[in-house]
């Protein structure tokens, strides 16, 4: 219904392949990616192509919509209030299956500003020629 309300042409051959099956191994270990996406924030698995891919496309956003990117022809569809999966449905392309992960740098630039070692003086300015206190001097009570 998406591929009619977008006025693009899709032979109904071609439309039918989108509940082709797909090997047990693979669906597996698509399972398995999307187990870990779901339970790590800094992890996202993306799910791409067209052959085989409605049952994805039913399977996440029945079980976990919260969680879930729908792309059509790269016009969004749907979208949770999270994007831990991400689907593309592309006409002519083959099923492809993406692992990702974020890395989240505030937290260490948070931590570099807790320095013991007095990296930054008052203002932000480097301390030149101020020698840092000892780690046992501030650990005493």
């Amino acid at each position: 219904m998406t591929y009619l309300n977008s006025n693009i042409e899709i032979p109904h051959e071609d439309m039918s392949s989108l509940l082709d099956k797909i090997s047990i191994d693979s669906f597996v270990d698509i399972l398995d990616k999307a187990q870990s996406a779901l339970r790590d924030e800094t992890t996202t698995l993306r799910i791409e192509g067209f052959v085989g891919i409605a049952i994805f496309v039913a399977l996440f956003t029945g079980l976990c919509e919260d969680d879930v990117l729908l792309l059509v022809e790269k016009e969004v569809i749907f979208k949770g209030t999270r994007k831990s999966i991400t689907i593309s449905v592309v006409h002519g392309k083959r099923l492809e299956v993406s692992q990702e992960m974020t890395l989240d740098l505030s937290k260490r630039v948070t931590m570099a500003g807790l320095r013991r070692d007095g990296f930054l003086g008052p203002h932000g300015r480097p301390n030149v020629g101020i020698r840092p206190p000892n780690y046992e001097e501030t650990m005493t009570p």
